[in-house]
Protein backbone atom coordinates (compact mmCIF):
# COMPACT_ATOMS: atom_id res chain seq x y z
CA UNK A 1 0.00 0.00 0.00
CA UNK A 2 0.85 3.66 0.12
CA UNK A 3 1.31 6.04 2.98
CA UNK A 4 3.88 6.90 5.56
CA UNK A 5 3.42 3.71 7.58
CA UNK A 6 3.82 1.51 4.52
CA UNK A 7 7.02 3.30 3.47
CA UNK A 8 8.43 2.93 7.00
CA UNK A 9 7.67 -0.79 6.87
CA UNK A 10 9.40 -1.15 3.48
CA UNK A 11 12.49 0.65 4.81
CA UNK A 12 12.56 -1.59 7.87
CA UNK A 13 12.28 -4.68 5.64
CA UNK A 14 15.15 -3.42 3.45
CA UNK A 15 17.35 -2.93 6.52
CA UNK A 16 16.26 -6.12 8.24
CA UNK A 17 14.81 -8.53 5.63
CA UNK A 18 12.52 -11.38 6.61
CA UNK A 19 14.34 -14.71 6.34
CA UNK A 20 12.68 -17.53 4.44
CA UNK A 21 14.62 -20.79 4.19
CA UNK A 22 17.81 -18.99 5.21
CA UNK A 23 17.42 -16.35 2.47
CA UNK A 24 16.39 -12.72 2.82
CA UNK A 25 13.12 -11.79 1.12
CA UNK A 26 13.54 -8.63 -0.92
CA UNK A 27 11.03 -5.79 -1.15
CA UNK A 28 9.68 -5.30 -4.69
CA UNK A 29 7.26 -2.86 -6.29
CA UNK A 30 5.61 -5.68 -8.25
CA UNK A 31 5.77 -9.44 -8.23
CA UNK A 32 3.96 -12.23 -10.02
CA UNK A 33 2.15 -14.91 -8.07
CA UNK A 34 0.03 -17.64 -9.67
CA UNK A 35 -0.26 -15.69 -12.91
CA UNK A 36 -1.35 -12.46 -11.22
CA UNK A 37 0.83 -9.37 -10.89
CA UNK A 38 0.69 -7.89 -7.41
CA UNK A 39 1.60 -4.20 -7.33
CA UNK A 40 2.34 -2.35 -4.10
CA UNK A 41 0.40 0.65 -5.43
CA UNK A 42 -2.85 -1.21 -4.93
CA UNK A 43 -5.64 -3.17 -6.53
CA UNK A 44 -6.11 -1.15 -9.72
CA UNK A 45 -2.38 -1.05 -10.44
CA UNK A 46 -2.34 -4.84 -9.96
CA UNK A 47 -5.22 -5.26 -12.43
CA UNK A 48 -3.49 -2.98 -14.96
CA UNK A 49 -0.16 -4.81 -14.67
CA UNK A 50 -1.82 -8.24 -14.78
CA UNK A 51 -3.75 -7.28 -17.90
CA UNK A 52 -0.59 -6.07 -19.65
CA UNK A 53 1.26 -9.27 -18.75
CA UNK A 54 -1.67 -11.49 -19.81
CA UNK A 55 -1.98 -9.55 -23.11
CA UNK A 56 1.73 -10.13 -23.88
CA UNK A 57 1.31 -13.84 -23.22
CA UNK A 58 -1.87 -14.02 -25.31
CA UNK A 59 -0.11 -12.30 -28.22
CA UNK A 60 2.79 -14.77 -27.96
CA UNK A 61 0.26 -17.60 -28.01
CA UNK A 62 -1.40 -16.05 -31.09
CA UNK A 63 1.89 -16.05 -32.99
CA UNK A 64 2.43 -19.72 -32.06
CA UNK A 65 -1.05 -20.60 -33.27
CA UNK A 66 -0.60 -18.69 -36.52
CA UNK A 67 2.59 -20.66 -37.16
CA UNK A 68 0.87 -23.97 -36.39
CA UNK A 69 -2.08 -23.15 -38.64
CA UNK A 70 0.27 -22.83 -41.62
CA UNK A 71 1.23 -26.51 -41.31
CA UNK A 72 -0.17 -28.78 -44.06
CA UNK A 73 -2.10 -30.99 -41.64
CA UNK A 74 -3.91 -27.94 -40.27
CA UNK A 75 -4.69 -26.73 -43.78
CA UNK A 76 -6.70 -29.95 -44.27
CA UNK A 77 -8.96 -28.89 -41.39
CA UNK A 78 -9.28 -25.41 -42.78
CA UNK A 79 -7.30 -22.33 -41.84
CA UNK A 80 -10.22 -20.26 -40.57
CA UNK A 81 -11.73 -23.10 -38.54
CA UNK A 82 -8.32 -23.81 -37.00
CA UNK A 83 -7.74 -20.15 -36.11
CA UNK A 84 -11.22 -19.84 -34.58
CA UNK A 85 -10.96 -23.01 -32.51
CA UNK A 86 -7.46 -22.31 -31.22
CA UNK A 87 -8.21 -18.63 -30.59
CA UNK A 88 -11.21 -19.51 -28.43
CA UNK A 89 -9.40 -22.34 -26.66
CA UNK A 90 -6.00 -20.77 -26.08
CA UNK A 91 -5.86 -17.02 -26.61
CA UNK A 92 -9.10 -16.19 -24.79
CA UNK A 93 -8.15 -18.25 -21.76
CA UNK A 94 -4.63 -16.80 -21.71
CA UNK A 95 -5.85 -13.20 -21.88
CA UNK A 96 -8.71 -13.66 -19.43
CA UNK A 97 -6.91 -15.89 -16.92
CA UNK A 98 -7.56 -14.56 -13.40
CA UNK A 99 -10.16 -12.04 -14.65
CA UNK A 100 -12.52 -13.19 -11.91
CA UNK A 101 -10.12 -11.67 -9.36
CA UNK A 102 -10.40 -8.20 -10.93
CA UNK A 103 -12.92 -7.02 -8.37
CA UNK A 104 -14.85 -3.95 -9.53
CA UNK A 105 -12.56 -2.91 -12.39
CA UNK A 106 -13.16 0.54 -13.89
CA UNK A 107 -14.70 0.61 -17.37
CA UNK A 108 -11.37 1.76 -18.84
CA UNK A 109 -9.86 -1.61 -17.84
CA UNK A 110 -12.72 -3.53 -19.43
CA UNK A 111 -12.45 -1.40 -22.59
CA UNK A 112 -8.72 -2.17 -22.63
CA UNK A 113 -9.38 -5.93 -22.36
CA UNK A 114 -11.86 -5.72 -25.22
CA UNK A 115 -9.42 -3.74 -27.38
CA UNK A 116 -6.60 -6.22 -26.74
CA UNK A 117 -8.91 -9.17 -27.42
CA UNK A 118 -10.09 -7.62 -30.70
CA UNK A 119 -6.55 -6.63 -31.70
CA UNK A 120 -5.20 -10.14 -31.24
CA UNK A 121 -8.11 -11.63 -33.19
CA UNK A 122 -7.55 -9.20 -36.07
CA UNK A 123 -3.82 -9.99 -36.01
CA UNK A 124 -4.53 -13.70 -36.29
CA UNK A 125 -6.98 -13.16 -39.14
CA UNK A 126 -4.52 -10.91 -40.96
CA UNK A 127 -6.93 -7.97 -40.91
CA UNK A 128 -6.08 -4.30 -40.29
CA UNK A 129 -6.93 -2.84 -36.87
CA UNK A 130 -9.06 -0.07 -38.34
Amino acid sequence: GNGEGAEEMREELRRNPVQLQMEGVEVKETDEYLGIVINESGHYASIRDTLEMRARKAKERAYQIMSQCRQPVMMNIGWLRSIKTLFLACVSSTLLYSAETWYDPPNKFLDNVEAKYRGILLLMLGLPKT
